[in-house]
């Protein structure tokens, strides 16, 4: 079973809505030597990211391509293909499913 290992909040102002979270729902602050992002702890974390119009949900896969291809299959659409993170932090790809809503998967492969 996949869970669910990182999100995304839309943000114009990544600074605010970053203080804005945590100090809301008393979530904590992690950097890996980059902006400051979310950690809800248990190997959850999240960003604040004008890269989307909605929050993005990702969940953990063994193999993206296998998931694109059952996406595919199954009605939905490939927004973002399989792509390397860099830094050794793995893969991640946004799907979106017939209805129209977008979701993440990340791999370490």
């Amino acid at each position: 079973m996949s869970r669910i290992v990182w999100f995304e909040v839309p943000a114009e102002d990544r600074q605010s809505q970053l203080e804005f979270y945590c100090n809301v729902l008393d979530w904590g602050k992690t950097s890996y030597g980059g902006p400051e992002m979310f950690n809800l702890g248990d190997n959850l974390g999240g960003e604040p990211t004008a890269d989307v119009e909605h929050p993005v949900i990702y969940f953990e896969v063994a193999d993206i391509e296998a998931i694109q291809g059952k996406v595919e299959a199954a009605g939905g659409t490939v927004v973002v293909p399989k792509t390397d993170i860099g830094g050794g932090m793995g893969f991640y790809a946004r799907l979106r499913d017939p209805e129209g809503h977008v979701f993440g998967v990340w791999s370490k492969e």
